[in-house]
């Protein structure tokens, strides 16, 4: 804060230096008005805020949002020092020149990278929070459609779980472990807009990201307040660059489920059964080939065996029976014979079944572009992957278009990101229980796919468990489908009043359609079967806004530079859902599944629910000499999903860091590029709870009747010494 205090008397300096200036003119005029303008060699772009130094001194200017510098230098001997993020330094004397233009090229140095960091950007180098970079350019050819199934593996700390579905959807995210009881995901920033939805991320084409980053600790993400207890991934999305450029890509990709388990098929299932009912019956002496009742044959197989001298049992042949739901004849037969004559015997290996080569497509236009007062870019791509298990896949298609007009010299900027997105996709099918990822090791491989008539097999005479055909089940499912569409965006305005200072409004919208849709057509395989046809269909709909509004004011001056910022945000969140179900349509078509064709019983059902987030926030951040840094960030929330007095919470957190690598004492240690310590503390708050928990009504859970209380209650949070939920001890609320 003192440096902040000397910010203040720096003003009131230049108040007094500029009245001095009147009286030294004739001084002055012995300085040299050097002007000129600074842009990228590839480029050819303008750099706005490149300092320009007359080195030696602490005589220097940044360049405007054009590019252009003017700078009072003391001698035609003076060295121009050119430094800005990400761009080399360069160090030009002067001479004779009065112009002097200047074209710099991009550093390789990691430590000198943008990242942003809430509401703002910093050069890595000044971090003093734990943040991660991914370089998502570098997987941009990975067949995937989910940007986070991309990035796994490449931050540290950051644990993404797939679910396996055809678009690549992440089941689970989690930074740094589990933070907080219930929601455990982390809060995503895309282009300043929050979203607890992965599917916005997912849904994103990987092409159209600049920067991703992942904000880990409590100090980086304290920003956040009652939202960051998990971390927060902020995204930022590219703008259209230099001159006009067109880039088509297209990728085609094969996939093939190759991890499968070692299943025994029909002959060695057979074995395994025999050496099984062979141990189980040890101890009965009557146990040995050709006595009813007394050997392992069974409704699957009969078997050649034999008892060597010493009594151990020997397996000769193992002979499965020749169809299924086998019986045992009457006395004395003691081998299985009979069945079904639609049911054969099959040696099925259902996982070859089950999973399928996929093929995955993935096609982008991206058309970018700018000039000095103009950006755009639009992208637009489609993603189709059919899936590795029979009768999955998975389509989306998103367009992107982002835009930016500077006004009055860069003094005003408008501009906006709007990403559209629509997707489909066949969930993996499965039985009443099970996938049929799991019914393809849960299924004995004596089970035929087809009957000999052509129809489904399943599940028939002994033996068998109730699960269902696998190929069938797909083939039952094969119209369900899980729709979504979206929009997400934000519009901005940049206004720049003064030096150094800079007001930012930002308006962001989520809009989101989710369906999800479920036609079960009438079936029957073995003694498993589906009686009457329905369908299912269930919608929800969400719309969320968020309006956020920060005034930042940048400081440089000599070895120190920093910045303040303050601002405000409100979100609202509504969503809601509807279903409606219909049973008994005479045809069973899914062009015919309407509800109003089902003759059958029908129900319905709705609901809504709406929360509200208000908060203020403010940050300083100071470097001295680019070894000793500091950020303190404070966050004020107010969540309408508590009641009025915890309603609101404080958020602050503090964090120092420093370069001892580049202390004079650690030089010529040539094995250490960068060295940083860093400390930090952080409060960050949870605020995923209901939207109308405060409203929750909790009464008394007795178990029997008690005094003051009618009725007999159903149970109760008292457990008896075995932990059987019996106990009688009158406690607990519900």
């Amino acid at each position: 804060m003192k440096n902040e205090f000397k910010a203040v008397k720096g003003l009131l300096g230049v108040i007094l230096i500029f009245l001095g200036l009147i009286c030294m003119q004739p001084v002055m005029a012995q300085q040299i008005n050097i002007t000129g303008r600074v842009t990228n060699i590839e480029t050819n772009e303008a750099l706005p805020g490149v300092i320009v130094l007359e080195k030696g001194t602490t005589n220097g200017v940044l360049t405007d949002a054009l590019g252009n510098y003017s700078i009072n230098i003391s001698s035609a001997n003076s060295i121009l020092a050119f430094s800005f993020v990400g761009m080399e330094l360069q160090e030009i004397v002067v001479g004779g020149q009065k112009v002097l233009n200047v074209s710099m090229k991009e550093t390789v140095s990691m430590l000198d990278e943008i990242v942003v960091t809430g509401y703002g950007t910093q050069r890595r180098s000044d971090l003093t929070g734990s943040v991660s970079v991914v370089k998502v350019d570098e997987t941009r050819d990975i067949a995937s459609g989910s940007v986070l199934q991309a990035i796994q593996g490449r931050v540290a700390g950051l644990y993404i779980t797939s679910n396996g579905e055809p678009s690549g959807a992440a089941s689970s995210i989690v930074i740094r472990g589990v933070n907080t009881l219930g929601n455990t995901a982390p809060l995503y920033i895309i282009d300043g807009v929050p979203t607890i939805d992965p599917n916005v991320l997912q849904n994103m084409n990987q092409n159209s990201i600049e920067t991703f980053q992942v904000l880990k600790d409590a100090s980086a993400t304290s920003i956040y307040g009652s939202r960051a207890s998990n971390g927060v991934i902020i995204v930022t999305t590219k703008s259209g660059k230099g001159k006009i450029n067109v880039k088509l890509q297209s990728s085609y990709s094969l996939q093939k489920f190759v991890r499968r388990y070692d299943m025994a098929n029909t002959q060695q299932y057979g074995e395994i059964l025999w050496r099984g009912y062979i141990n189980d019956n040890m101890n009965d002496p009557l146990y040995n080939p050709g006595i009813r009742g007394h050997n392992p044959n069974n409704a699957l197989y009969n078997y050649d065996w034999h008892r060597d001298a010493n009594g151990v049992a020997i397996l000769d042949a193992v002979r499965p029976v020749q169809f299924l739901s086998s019986t045992l004849p009457p006395a004395p037969a003691f081998e299985y014979g009979g069945g079904n004559p639609l049911y054969p015997t099959a040696d099925t290996d259902w996982q070859d079944e089950v999973f399928q080569t996929g093929l995955i497509s993935q096609n982008s236009l991206t058309i970018s572009g700018s000039t000095d007062r103009t950006s755009t870019l639009l992208d637009i791509a489609y993603f189709t992957n059919k899936g590795t298990i029979i009768s999955t896949g998975f389509k989306k298609a998103n367009v992107r278009v982002n835009n930016a007009v500077n006004f009055f010299d860069s003094k005003l900027k408008i501009g906006e990101n709007l990403m559209l997105t629509t997707t489909s996709g066949v969930p993996t099918p499965g039985d009443a229980a099970r996938s049929v990822i799991a019914l393809s090791t849960d299924i004995l491989p004596n089970m035929p796919v087809y009957k000999t008539d052509g129809t489904y097999g399943g599940p028939i005479g002994a033996m068998f468990s109730d699960r269902a055909n696998p190929v069938h089940m797909a083939e039952v499912s094969k119209n369900n489908r899980n729709i979504n569409n979206g929009v997400f965006g934000n519009l901005f305005v940049e206004i720049k009043p003064i030096k150094n200072l800079l007001f930012r409004s930002n308006i962001g919208l989520e809009y989101g359609l989710a369906k999800v849709n479920v036609y079960m057509p009438i079936w029957q395989e073995g003694f498993l079967g589906q009686a009457t046809n329905y369908v299912n269909l269930n919608q929800t709909e969400s719309m969320n806004w968020t309006w956020s509004n920060t005034l930042t004011y940048q400081l440089i001056k000599g070895k120190s530079r920093g910045s303040v910022m303050l601002g405000t945000e409100a979100i609202s969140n509504l969503a809601t859902t509807m279903g409606a179900r219909r049973e008994k349509f005479a045809i069973d078509d899914i062009d015919f599944y309407y509800l109003n064709a089902g003759t059958g019983s029908q129900t319905n059902s709705g609901s809504g629910t709406q929360s509200k987030l208000l908060s203020y926030f403010g940050n300083v951040n100071y470097v001295f000499d680019d070894k000793y840094m500091f950020t303190g960030t404070l966050r004020y929330d107010g969540s309408s999903r508590f009641g009025e007095n915890t309603r609101f919470g404080i958020f602050p957190s503090a964090a120092v860091s420093w370069v001892i690598s580049k202390e004079e004492f650690m030089k010529g240690i040539g094995f250490l590029s960068n060295l940083k310590l860093r400390a930090g503390y952080g409060v960050v708050g949870n605020q995923a709870i209901g939207d109308y928990s405060r409203f929750q009504l909790w009464r008394p859970d007795y178990v029997g009747t008690v005094s003051g209380f009618t009725g007999t209650a159903s149970g109760g949070t008292a457990y008896d010494i075995n932990g059987l939920d019996t106990g009688t001890l009158p406690s607990g609320f519900r």
